[in-house]
């Protein structure tokens, strides 16, 4: 099991949040959890990006009137890939693509290739390696607050993939 935190960190370290932790770098950081390798752990209230401390000695409740969408939806999202994808799901190999911007860290499991944007800006990169042709974008950082969506896109790793500053994208091979 991979996390980023879990409950006893959030409660026991301090109350710390994944967004004291991590600030907006929490998103992409929660695509790298679930899809780079092994099963993601998340605790009860990080899938809404809960912004306080859970108290596991009382009946603390999840604080559904304060949910981040752009959390919720993206690791509703995740979750409903890792039961799509069984490459994600098993202990498939990880392939790095190289990519010309240091910034942006792209990886493929199986028919699942992952970017994110680690740099402050925007940015983008080409893809070494990326297999040309139709993708379904699971993921997009820039609409997902919004609401899910799975959009048809074509790559090639001679057109950059161009990301939001700490955002992200999750692409499936059709």
């Amino acid at each position: 099991m991979v996390y980023l935190t879990n409950h006893d960190q959030n409660y026991n370290d301090g109350g710390h949040t994944l967004k004291d932790f991590y600030g907006d770098n929490r998103y992409a950081l929660t695509v790298l959890d679930f899809a780079f390798y092994g099963m993601p752990l998340i605790y009860n209230g990080q899938e809404i990006g809960d912004p306080d401390t859970l108290n596991y000695f009382t009946d603390a409740k999840v604080k559904w009137d304060k949910v981040d969408r752009k959390m919720l939806n993206t690791i509703r999202t995740l979750i409903a890939l890792h039961h799509q994808q069984p490459t994600l799901a098993a202990d498939s190999a990880v392939e790095f693509l190289s990519t010309d911007n240091s910034s942006i860290l792209a990886w493929r499991r199986g028919a699942v290739v992952s970017v994110i944007n680690l740099a402050e800006t925007d940015a983008q990169a080409l893809i070494e390696g990326l297999e040309e042709g139709d993708y379904d974008q699971w993921l997009n950082s820039q609409t997902i607050a919004i609401a899910p969506a799975c959009t048809a896109v074509s790559l090639a790793s001679s057109e950059p993939v161009a990301l939001e500053a700490k955002g992200y994208a999750v692409y499936v091979k059709q």
